[in-house]
């Protein structure tokens, strides 16, 4: 048994692989936002108002996909010039006790995150 995919089919088929590519990136973006957000919280400011302060910033990548998996995801981060500084800070050094800002904003955002996320999936349906 064969199928003979027209014109007609093939844009219909690129069409709906369109719309669900931008409903995928409304809905992470969605829950980038969100952790975002709490990060820019959470993130402790320097005692030196002449620097820049890692809060300032953060950014959000574009929709990336995995090579392996083709699983679609985003990436929330700090900046090239910042991000070697944010290691030292959340894992500590021998002289720094470490903060753990990164990993306790997942832990209070990774459930709002996901609601946020469904709720937006829920509105592309």
């Amino acid at each position: 048994m064969s199928y003979k995919i027209t014109d007609e089919t093939g844009l219909a088929f690129n069409e709906m692989e369109r719309n669900f590519n931008a409903s995928v990136r409304k809905t992470l973006n969605a829950g980038a936002r969100t952790f975002e957000q709490a990060l820019i919280r959470n993130t402790p400011k320097s005692a030196f108002s002449s620097r820049r302060h890692a809060k300032e910033n953060i950014a959000v990548s574009n929709v990336r996909t995995d090579r392996s998996s083709f699983e679609k995801y985003m990436v929330v981060g700090y900046k090239r010039g910042v991000s070697h500084r944010i290691h030292a800070t959340e894992f500590g050094t021998m002289y720094q006790r470490p903060q753990g800002f990164i990993t306790k904003t997942y832990n209070q955002t990774k459930q709002s995150a996901w609601n946020a996320m469904l709720e937006v999936a829920r509105r592309q349906l």
